[in-house]
């Protein structure tokens, strides 16, 4: 009986290995597809970690969605269905998204059973710093060489259905390195929890200077907008919200004095490289009276034209993330004909995608559902980093939502021990 026990005991903890490092690696292994429309390496490998979890231990329990996001949950895989008698319905799209939806929300339930963040923390800070590592030596050998090393695997066919001998042949054409993400911003977004975890361990900016240090200069590096903008927020908000602890701290305030005091002629010296003119110009295109022909205007505008021109009804309860094409199809005429920026894309950045896919009641339930991690100190420059990003990159049901929400409710609950500043 005893044996048996030891047995199943090491095969639970297997399971929560596996699960922790698929969820720490799952940005990477998401954009590897496997044949199976809608999955991908990283969905499939944590499907059967689950059910094999659930098989071998003949139980459901410790499974659930934190209470304050649950309403949102629940609504945003209840309104598509609202939707199931109209005659523009695809049902084929509806539940193909649908299943979509449930995974993701699944994932986040049985995070609370299978995600060890003991472990976790670990792995993701072995897992950045290899990544960073492989994008160092991407940049060493671009402007060394000129030559661009691309990191994704050739011959496979991707989550979406493309090949990765494109994504190899385009970033090997690119100015800036990816490290093993498709584009800079995914690898800049995947890597910015490191900085807000490296500060925690600062205490008020007397240790840890080295990760720091590292963390901050791939960042920069990378010369990409989402980069520049988590560096504003992540140093902006800790030094709101720990500025006594810094400025009555000799080793933090002669720390914040030489950022500044370097920070302009770094500036000045980089500002005439062509690389990093490019950045700054691609931050330029997300000003108000940005082109509506920029990539800038597509991540941050247009959305809200198309909301603009959607049916009251709609407006309200939101058209359901597997309805949207057939949505859109349905009222052209109606709603869309004159919509000169639609073109061909239906891109939509992450509070768009809520407001929607939800509707006005949808953004409601979500505010509500993020406030707690907001309020809570422990939690709130994760999820203001997140919520920064909702606004410029389509992070709905993505694995940027994924890992920030996790993050920030492990936070929020003292599961990542808390470190004082």
């Amino acid at each position: 009986m005893s044996t048996a026990r030891n047995s199943g005991n090491n095969i639970f903890m297997n399971v929560i290995k596996l699960f922790t490092w698929g969820i720490i690696l799952f940005p990477v292994l998401n954009l590897y597809g496997v044949g199976i429309p809608g999955f991908s390496v990283g969905k499939l490998f944590l499907l059967i970690i689950i059910v094999v979890n659930v098989v071998s231990t003949r139980s459901a329990s410790n499974i659930r969605i934190p209470r304050n996001l649950s309403p949102f949950a629940y609504w945003m895989l209840l309104i598509p269905f609202i939707y199931c008698f109209s005659d523009w319905i695809v049902l084929s799209s509806l539940i193909y998204k649908f299943i979509g939806v449930l995974g993701f929300w699944v994932t986040i339930a049985f995070s609370y059973r299978l995600f060890d963040w003991s472990r976790a923390v670990k792995y993701y800070e072995k897992s950045v710093v290899v990544f960073s590592v492989i994008f160092l030596i991407q940049t060493v050998v671009y402007f060394t060489t000129n030559i661009n090393l691309s990191f994704i695997i050739p011959g496979l066919s991707l989550a979406d259905a493309s090949d990765s001998d494109f994504y190899v042949h385009m970033q090997s054409s690119l100015q800036r390195q990816c490290s093993v993400f498709l584009e800079p911003a995914h690898f800049s977004v995947y890597i910015s929890i490191y900085l807000i975890l490296a500060l925690r361990k600062s205490k008020g900016l007397t240790t840890n200077f080295g990760n720091l240090i590292f963390i901050s200069v791939v960042m920069l590096l990378t010369r990409s907008g989402n980069a520049y903008l988590a560096l504003v927020i992540i140093y902006g908000l800790y030094f709101l919200l720990n500025i006594r602890t810094i400025f009555t701290n000799k080793k933090g305030l002669m720390l914040l004095l030489i950022c500044f005091f370097f920070a302009i002629p770094i500036y000045n010296r980089i500002k005439g490289v062509e690389e990093f003119d490019n950045s700054f110009g691609r931050v330029a295109e997300l000003r108000l009276d940005g082109e509506q022909s920029t990539s800038g205007f597509e991540r941050v505008y247009k959305g809200y034209y198309y909301y603009d021109a959607m049916d009251p009804l709609a407006k309200i309860i939101g058209t359901g993330q597997g309805n949207i094409e057939a949505y859109t199809a349905s009222h052209m005429d109606s709603r869309f004909g004159s919509l000169d920026i639609l073109g061909d894309s239906l891109y939509f950045n992450g509070i768009q995608q809520v407001l929607i896919y939800g509707g006005m009641f949808g953004l409601l339930l979500f505010v509500w559902g993020i406030f707690p991690y907001v309020k809570n100190p422990d939690s709130r420059i994760t999820i203001l980093l997140y919520l920064a990003f909702c606004f410029i990159s389509s992070t709905y049901n993505s694995s940027t939502m994924l890992m920030f929400l996790l993050f920030a409710d492990a936070l929020r609950r003292n599961s990542i021990r808390r470190i004082r500043a």
